[in-house]
């Protein structure tokens, strides 16, 4: 399993070094909709949308951690990332598979 902060409830769950790393090698997978809306706003394919999105992403941008309803048990970091000359909201969690999930990753505030 992934390495899980002493902090679960303060900060975040995962160490960011280790999210970058493993979405570096390409170690991730996106909903449906994080893809959709990446093809329909980000000019680059998925992989490399979601590459530049986690190199953009800093420990300052850190918002919360916070429980999966439909996973329960199971936490997810929240992260705002500028990149793409926009403020993203950036929500993942790393999964039994020791996978990066992306559960969301789209401008703040905008429907998708």
């Amino acid at each position: 399993m992934a390495e899980v902060s002493e902090s679960l409830y303060h900060g975040p769950t995962y160490n960011l070094d280790d999210v970058k790393d493993r979405v570096s090698k390409g170690l991730f997978s996106t909903t449906r909709r994080v893809s959709r809306f990446i093809l329909e706003h980000v000019d680059l394919n998925i992989r490399d949308a979601i590459s530049e999105v986690f190199e953009a992403v800093d420990r300052s941008g850190f918002r919360k951690s916070v429980e999966l309803d439909c996973i329960p048990g199971v936490r997810a970091d929240v992260y705002h990332v500028h990149v793409f000359d926009e403020e993203y909201y950036l929500k993942f969690f790393i999964s039994d598979e020791e996978i990066v999930v992306v559960l969301s990753c789209c401008i703040d505030g905008m429907n998708h």
